[in-house]
């Protein structure tokens, strides 16, 4: 997914010009928008489910669904500086994930981390990549700046992905001991 939504934007940049916008990877109505809301829903869905067996801490719940609320909004579209917003949430899950992550089988808990540090990165370049961009001259109109926003849209995708099946591997190893013990 992260390769075919790099892909399309690169070319959607470099022969249409940004006009096809189901390719742009820059905009939250593009369908690649969507593939981490939809990440973050199985990773909610997935940390109930844990909660409820015990294995990770219930709090990681309501935060992971402000998380999936301020993602499917779009608010990076209509306020400024709305990282200061989504901060203290995803800064929160990502700690909690991190630390719940011990929690979880090995593979599972790697997996975790893994999207954890991806998420960071991809938060530290959406924040800083741009004007870093700027201060040296280099408008959104070139290369780099695109490149700029298909690595941060593919470390988010990617971190995501990653959280969602680390949890949700997890899950479903409960889910049969869940299933028999309600019977």
């Amino acid at each position: 997914m992260v390769a075919a939504a790099v892909a399309a934007h690169l070319i959607d940049f470099g022969v249409y010009d940004l006009r096809i916008r189901v390719m742009n990877a820059g905009l939250g109505s593009s369908p690649v928008a969507w593939i981490s809301p939809a990440a973050i829903a199985i990773a909610f869905v997935s940390t109930i489910l844990l909660a409820r067996r015990g294995r990770i801490a219930p709090l990681l719940v309501p935060v992971l669904a402000i998380v999936l609320v301020l993602s499917t909004r779009h608010v990076g579209e209509s306020l400024p500086h709305w990282q200061v917003l989504l901060l203290p949430p995803l800064g929160l899950a990502l700690y909690l994930l991190w630390r719940q992550a011990e929690a979880l089988d090995p593979p599972a808990a790697r997996t975790c981390r893994v999207g954890c540090m991806l998420l960071v990165c991809a938060f530290v370049l959406h924040v800083f990549g741009a004007a870093a961009l700027r201060s040296v001259g280099i408008g959104v109109d070139s290369w780099a700046y695109q490149v700029k926003i298909v690595l941060k849209e593919g470390l988010e995708i990617g971190g995501w992905l990653l959280l969602a099946s680390g949890l949700a591997v997890t899950a479903a190893a409960c889910l049969p001991a869940a299933l028999t013990t309600k019977t």
